[in-house]
């Protein structure tokens, strides 16, 4: 019975001032919420725009000759004649199937236009004489593309999530003017080639996600070699045609290997998600008492 005025005596003595280390729970700051993992969408269906550029189709060497007032050559010259097609744009659409947290398959189609033009390299003057007479306005060529792609997603924990793709794709090149020297072999031509890509997811909000992603295909030329002798411009004084293609010590000048890029930027919308299977199992109860 002593004790209890000692316990009324320390109840009633005011509580000890923290110590240095010590931290009410009102001062502590407060910790920011961890991002959430993402989860891979079990089906995604994305529409994209962007930039494309084929660059250098067709290479041969022409033959430039002066002509006097009887038509007669005078004096000749070899050039360089590159066919290319740049400054394109394309728009697509694609699905994604997703296969596991790690791999998907992807299925799209593009189409797109670009501008296709002919340039000339050689000794001047012949070189200014023959851009002078030969380069004709540009034509506009359009692109229709089929591919499917098998993608690895690569885990990260920052809000972008990388991946690269490998598979096969397949496209057409049609000339809007196919008198433009070289532009008629491109015509109704389906060539094949390799995609690889690497690119990023980054969500937004809800459902929907952006995409960001460079291509490049890589194929055997669409457009072959012209004959020998088939004229590219003529004038008064000056003739230009193609010479017969320089054959490689390897490889057919007709099956060059040549690359396209492609650019995509565009939004997804991403539906149903793929569980994850490596989930840590929950620790076992404890036994009852």
């Amino acid at each position: 019975m002593r004790a209890a005025p000692v316990l009324l005596v320390l109840a009633a003595l005011p509580a000890a001032p923290p110590t240095a280390g010590a931290q009410t729970p009102d001062s502590t700051p407060s910790a920011r919420a961890p991002t959430p993992a993402y989860v891979p969408p079990r089906l995604a269906v994305s529409v994209t725009a962007g930039w494309l550029s084929f660059g250098e189709l067709q290479n041969q060497r022409v033959r430039a000759e002066r002509l006097d007032e009887d038509g007669i050559p005078t004096g000749e010259a070899s050039l360089e004649r590159v066919l290319a097609a740049e400054d394109g744009l394309q728009v697509g659409a694609s699905v994604l199937l997703g296969l596991s947290r790690a791999w998907a398959v992807r299925l799209g189609a593009t189409v797109g236009t670009a501008s296709l033009a002919g340039t000339y390299s050689g000794d001047d003057p012949w070189e200014r004489d023959v851009e002078g007479l030969a380069v004709a306005p540009s034509t506009d060529v359009s692109v229709l593309s089929a591919e499917g792609a098998l993608r690895f997603c690569m885990r990260s924990s920052r809000r972008a999530q990388p991946y690269a793709e490998l598979g096969l794709g397949a496209f057409r090149i049609t000339a809007a003017d196919t008198a433009f020297p070289g532009a008629a072999e491109l015509t109704g031509e389906t060539s094949l080639s390799v995609v690889a890509g690497v690119g990023a997811i980054v969500p937004i909000r809800g459902r929907v996600a952006g995409r960001l992603q460079a291509t490049g295909h890589f194929f055997g030329t669409p457009a072959p070699p012209a004959e020998a002798g088939r004229s590219v411009a003529a004038g008064d004084t000056l003739r230009v045609t193609f010479l017969s293609a320089a054959a490689g010590p390897f490889a057919d000048p007709a099956r060059e290997l040549l690359r396209a890029l492609r650019l995509d930027l565009g939004l997804s919308v991403e539906l149903g998600a793929i569980r994850r299977t490596d989930a840590p199992a929950a620790p076992p109860s404890a036994p009852p008492p």
